[in-house]
């Protein structure tokens, strides 16, 4: 049996730790469209069972560990993303 004071111990690594603490939360990401800068993100909440939005700045800072509104922390996956619809050409 390997005690934790004993040298050799491994422990996992930070992010397996960090999923263990916050539950995993699928949002559907809203991008940004004229007018608005910011990308959006809505999911329910495993904690209180509400719905949540967030915001960020650009698409790559969604997914990961972020803190809900109702202030526990949860695990973000982008579950699906709306781009809206292209211009139509002008004839």
């Amino acid at each position: 049996m390997l005690r934790h004071d004993q040298p050799g111990r491994q422990d996992a690594a930070p992010e397996c730790r960090m999923l263990r603490r916050r539950p995993a939360v699928y949002a559907s990401v809203y991008a940004p469209c004229e007018g608005r800068d910011w990308w959006w993100l809505a999911y329910i909440c495993p904690w209180c069972g509400s719905g949540h939005l967030g915001r960020a700045r650009s698409e790559a800072e969604i997914p990961g560990a972020r803190r809900s509104r109702c202030g526990r922390a949860v695990y973000v996956h982008v579950a699906r993303t709306y781009r809206g619809r292209l211009p139509r050409e002008v004839a």
